[in-house]
């Protein structure tokens, strides 16, 4: 299990990407929708030591930020992700970028390397396991 620090949606915009969810699930999609909350993740790794929430405090000041849902898109090729991007403006590179000069101490290992600045591709995820 892994921990990771995350964006959460406004009300409505949570209610749309859930409508995804409940459309996919009906449509039988071959894969698993998500059963938490529509959210992108902007910090992973296989720890986060606790006291990293107090010093991200300052950076959630900054919340909220507006936010544009893009194109799907399919991460890998079997057992692929299927996601929407969540265009990136450069606030959010900017707040993404903090987030990870204050948790990087904190990340145990180390952050996973498809969350790192210039690495990061923000979206919400619909599905998991598309089958090619």
């Amino acid at each position: 299990m892994v921990h990771s620090v995350e964006l959460l949606f406004d009300a409505d915009t949570e209610a749309r990407l859930r409508r995804i969810w409940a459309d996919l699930a009906a449509a039988d999609v071959s894969g698993r929708v998500p059963t938490g909350r529509p959210h992108v993740t902007v910090a992973v790794a296989e720890r986060i030591a606790p006291d990293v929430d107090e010093l991200l405090l300052p950076i959630a000041r900054q919340l909220p930020l507006p936010c544009s849902v893009g194109a799907p898109l399919l991460f890998g090729q079997s057992n692929a992700v299927l996601a929407r991007l969540i265009v990136p403006t450069s606030e959010l590179l900017a707040l993404h970028a903090a987030v990870h000069r204050v948790c990087g101490p904190h990340l145990r290992p180390g952050p996973l390397p498809h969350s790192l600045p210039g690495h990061w591709t923000p979206h919400v995820t619909l599905a998991r396991r598309i089958e090619g």
